[in-house]
């Protein structure tokens, strides 16, 4: 089977990254909503009259504002952590590229010296000498590609060993 083309890697290394970091902010943005509610009580709360006049300061209907959206907001908070905790198919994602650039990795007689300039014999080696490379335009090295930082915990996530010499992680340059 062919091997899938780095700059491909990186594309997709780059979208999940994107919702991964998407994933990692959401459940905080519930929370400090749930924060906001959680701050009513303070003595300076003042409730708004219907005239839209700020009223008199009351710790009572502070806790009367929190007690009728406290639980709400606390259901709302629980159910954006279950989501952004559940990446059960981000990870079966992960793997599938992972394993494929794995299982493809040229063989010594069709790429003697792998991709990155030495020849990777176990699967995270393999995989860490795939993701760092120097793309280069005509003759000239032009950038170093790298797996963005959301990408790595992925893979981390997945069971991949990511502390292996030749994974570069939110250095791109």
């Amino acid at each position: 089977m062919a091997q899938i083309a780095k700059a491909t890697y990186y594309n997709i290394a780059n979208d999940y990254a994107a919702i991964w970091s998407y994933l990692d902010g959401v459940a905080a943005q519930a929370q400090a909503g749930l924060y906001e509610v959680l701050d009513v009580t303070t003595g300076t709360y003042r409730p708004t009259a219907a005239s839209g006049a700020a009223g008199a300061v009351s710790a009572t209907a502070a806790l009367e504002l929190e007690l009728a959206l406290l639980n709400t907001f606390n259901s709302a908070y629980t159910a954006v952590q279950n989501i952004a905790s559940s990446s059960s198919s981000l990870l079966d994602a992960v793997r599938a590229i992972n394993n494929h650039v794995i299982n493809n990795y040229p063989s010594a007689t069709d790429a003697p010296n792998g991709y990155g300039g030495t020849r990777a014999s176990t699967p995270d080696t393999k995989l860490a000498d795939f993701v760092k490379y120097v793309a280069f335009v005509g003759a000239t090295p032009s950038n170093n590609l790298c797996v963005p930082e959301g990408w790595y915990e992925l893979c981390i996530d997945a069971g991949y060993d990511c502390d292996v010499v030749g994974w570069e992680w939110d250095v791109c340059s």
